[in-house]
């Protein structure tokens, strides 16, 4: 990595942000993250939504990634953590392309759409007016179709997949 990408620095301790209070948040949930896909943390996503100079605001989601193997046949190393950036402006996932694309009805590619937005399942529910009851059923059969056995899984998946690419360009070099 280099430089910055849209206000976010690779720094000798970890990623900054332009705002200190939001790179210490910023990195407390890396660490966080980290100790839950070592096995010892408890369960969090870290979502982030920090300033940018200039008005704009940068949506950063961290997901600890549990040492499974992956779909691709390779296996997460102990301790692993994505993280997530979207660019200011960034389109979402087409709810229509994902269903499609995974073989999801309208509900279900509703609900993985709004995880992809790194909503909650409570605040995709909330949105979508539908119970939380509801969106862990639909979550479930997500899961099955996707073959993804966890939330952070999907979001992982639906983050990195060809989808992402046809919705927006890359982010690119980090020397942007």
């Amino acid at each position: 990595m280099a430089s910055a990408i849209h206000g976010l620095r690779v720094v000798a301790q970890g990623l900054a942000l332009p705002l200190q209070a939001d790179t210490g948040r910023l990195n407390k949930f890396i660490a966080e993250a980290g100790r839950i896909a070592s096995g010892k943390g408890v369960a969090m996503q870290g979502r982030l939504r920090a300033a940018l100079p200039g008005g704009a605001v940068l949506e950063i989601l961290v997901v600890p990634l549990i040492p499974t193997q992956t779909r691709w046949g390779g296996f997460m190393p102990t301790g692993s953590v994505a993280v997530f950036v979207s660019k200011p402006g960034r389109q979402r996932l087409s709810w229509e392309k994902v269903g499609a694309f995974y073989g999801l009805t309208r509900a279900e590619a509703r609900l993985a759409s709004k995880l992809a937005e790194c909503l909650s399942l409570d605040e995709a529910a909330q949105s979508l007016t539908i119970t939380r009851h509801t969106a862990r059923s639909q979550l479930k059969a997500v899961f099955a179709k996707t073959g993804v056995r966890r939330q952070s899984e999907l979001v992982a998946l639906l983050l990195t997949g060809v989808l992402t690419y046809q919705a927006d360009d890359q982010l690119g070099d980090l020397n942007e």
